[in-house]
């Protein structure tokens, strides 16, 4: 079986509000991969990136709340990130480190005190740029607004329009 180059890809937790709104106008070379909500969500990417060696850039759109991301059957946040440092760490191969990136789309994510502490801990894991939004996904166009390291490359959106403008 051969497999198809990508280099983008969106995970969607199916409890996102309003996600497949998100995502039409997709470039090429993205897929979207909608998460199994009674499986790991972390387990399930690193599934699907084991498969997909030449992913650069990981999409996630979910349901957040200060320094918690859903995905899956789990939280990942600042208690639960220790547990999973060995499958985060093989998301992207040495030579994308520096280059990859991490996109979440989540409400309130990068909101709150832990915000900056949960992204470093994320790049530092991954090796990947990271980019939050904090914009609610119903009221605004998605703007990142935070991204760690501050001196990352710029934000690479995976659409060529940006569809998500709540009503």
């Amino acid at each position: 079986m051969n497999r198809i180059e990508l280099s983008d890809i969106i995970v969607v937790d199916p409890f996102a509000e309003q996600y497949r709104r998100l995502l039409h106008g997709l470039k090429p070379k993205t897929a979207t991969i909608a998460l199994n909500s009674m499986q790991d969500g972390i387990v399930q990417i690193t599934d699907i990136l084991q498969w997909h060696q030449s992913i650069q850039h990981i999409h996630i759109v979910s349901h957040a709340s200060p320094g918690e991301l859903k995905l899956g059957s789990i939280q990942l946040n600042l208690q639960t990130l220790p547990y999973y440092t060995e499958l985060l760490s093989t998301w992207f191969p040495r030579r994308l480190q520096g280059s990859a990136s991490i996109s979440v789309y989540a409400c309130r994510l990068a909101t709150g005190n832990a915000r900056e502490e949960f992204l470093t801990k994320l790049h530092q894991l991954t090796g990947a740029n990271v980019h939050m939004s904090s914009r609610p996904d119903g009221n605004h166009r998605w703007k990142v607004d935070m991204s760690v390291p501050s001196t990352t490359a710029p934000y690479r959106s995976p659409f060529s329009v940006l569809p998500f403008r709540g009503d």
